[in-house]
This record gives C-alpha cells, sequence and structure tokens, in this order.
C-alpha cells in the first residue's frame, strides 16, 4: 500500500458517526461569567415650582427636568405638591394687626364757648364784641358795624368806600357825630346818614339803631 505524500504514518480516515463529523455541527461553549446585580442608588430628587404653569424636579447631580403645563405629571410629583400644599399657611387681609395704631378720638359736639354775661347779652341782639369799645360787628353781617356814643347809636359800612380801609381798625369817631378815616383822612357825617363830608356822593350808609340795654 503506497501513502500519499501528505499522509501521516498510522493515521486512519476518521470513522462514519464519530464525534470528528460532528465537528461542523457543534454550537461553541462559551462559559458564563456570574455577575453580580446591584441596585443603582440615584440620588434624591428635590421638587420646585417655578411658577404656576410650570413644575421643576432638580436632582443633587444639577439636572433639571421641566414638566410644562401641558405634559403629563408623574403621580410622585403630584403627591409631593399636595403635601407641601398641605403645610402653607394663609393669612386673612381682614385681620388686623395688633400693633395698628388707634384713630385718636374727634369730640362729636363742638366746645360750648363760655361767655361773659355782657357778650351773652351782645350775641343775642347779633353782635359780636370787637378790641375797641363801643364798636361791634353784626354776626350774619361782618361788613356791618355798630358804633355806640354816649348818646346814640348806629349801624354803618365797616369799609370806607374811597380805598375800602377797614374802619374798625382805622376809624376815628369824633365828638361831633363824625367818623373819620384815618388813612385819608375822609369824614362821614353819622347823623347824615354816614355822608362823606368832603364828596358827598360817597356814604356808610349809616342809620340809627336801638341803643344796647346793659
Amino acid at each position: 500500500m503506497s501513502l500519499s505524500p501528505n499522509a501521516t504514518p498510522n493515521s486512519s480516515p476518521p470513522l462514519p458517526g464519530s464525534p470528528a463529523h460532528d465537528n461542523d455541527n457543534l454550537i461553541p461553549f462559551t462559559p458564563s461569567t456570574t455577575t453580580s446585580s446591584t441596585t443603582s442608588t440615584e440620588p434624591p430628587l428635590s421638587l420646585t415650582i417655578t411658577s404656576a404653569t410650570t413644575l421643576s424636579v432638580t436632582s443633587t447631580t444639577e439636572s433639571t427636568i421641566t414638566l410644562a403645563e401641558q405634559k403629563s405629571v408623574p403621580e410622585v410629583a403630584i403627591d409631593a405638591v399636595s403635601g407641601s400644599l398641605s403645610n402653607l399657611t394663609i393669612n386673612s387681609s381682614d385681620s388686623k394687626s395688633s400693633t395698628d395704631t388707634k384713630e385718636p378720638k374727634v369730640a362729636d359736639e363742638e366746645q360750648v364757648e363760655e361767655l361773659s354775661p355782657e357778650e351773652a347779652k351782645l350775641r343775642a341782639n347779633g353782635l359780636k364784641s370787637t378790641h375797641r369799645p363801643g364798636f361791634y360787628i353784626h354776626i350774619n353781617s361782618p361788613r356791618r358795624l355798630r358804633i355806640t356814643t354816649k348818646s346814640k347809636t348806629f349801624d354803618l359800612d365797616r369799609y370806607c368806600p374811597h380805598a375800602n380801609a377797614d374802619l374798625l381798625k382805622w376809624g376815628v369817631l369824633r365828638t361831633d357825630m363824625t367818623l373819620r378815616c384815618g388813612v385819608h383822612y375822609w369824614g362821614f357825617d353819622l347823623v347824615k346818614n354816614g355822608q362823606c363830608i368832603a364828596h358827598p356822593d360817597e356814604t356808610l350808609n349809616a342809620c340809627p339803631a336801638p341803643e344796647l340795654e346793659w
């Protein structure tokens, strides 16, 4: 028996059904490695409401998840918001602070002026005394004066028709029943209805008045 050049001495062809025929159909076996399953612990999440329409969930790793109003909010986030809202305290605007200052009380009635008997009698006649004895002001007509002398009493205009000087201040009563204005020295005859002596067309509209009974 002749051997081929590539044949190996003492080698025989594989028999049918031997393991060498099934090498092509074998599935390579890879040993499985057992890995330990570890649970990754994620950092806790903090919930912050940034506006009325946006909900932000921020983790400690600086990652922010923004849930817009149109998106569905997880139930966990809703429970967290509900829990935080339950701790809110609402102060009523109607409640008054204990430090509010009280308004000062205003008297309902005006203070009653204490009048002397003479002043009370003048007020009963519609008059009010002045700083000048014998010169009185009509309460209902402050532009009219009442002047009393030893013998007569006159009601007349308070202001001089020349320059509107106040005769309560500048009027000088003389013994001849004339009243002279101390500003420009116009004289008025009280007996003749207060007619001006130098200018007859000007008058104080004087008229006799009843004497005051004290």
